[in-house]
């Protein structure tokens, strides 16, 4: 009898969920990217064009804990990890 959830995780097909693994690769990530950081804290309550900046700067930080997790990681519990640890608005 095939297991499929072994295979799945075998071939790292299971999306991270869990808030307590994610933590330690945002920080892991904030820590890496201080400039990135900045311009998500500088930019988020300015004009369009600067919260622009700082939608793209979020936009990095997202993409860079996908990276870590090898695109394991939920995009949506990353997002909400960003927001709480950077003290922003979505």
């Amino acid at each position: 009898m095939v297991d499929f959830q072994k295979m799945a995780e075998e071939l790292g097909l299971i999306q991270i969920n869990d808030v307590g693994e994610l933590t330690p690769v945002v920080d892991m990530v904030l820590g890496d990217n201080p400039k990135a950081v900045e311009d998500v804290l500088a930019y988020s309550s300015s004009s369009k064009k600067r919260k622009r900046k700082s939608k793209g700067a979020r936009s990095f930080l997202l993409g860079q804990a996908m990276l870590k997790t090898k695109g394991n990681a939920n995009p949506k519990v990353v997002a909400e990890i960003l927001v709480r640890k950077l003290g922003m608005n979505r």
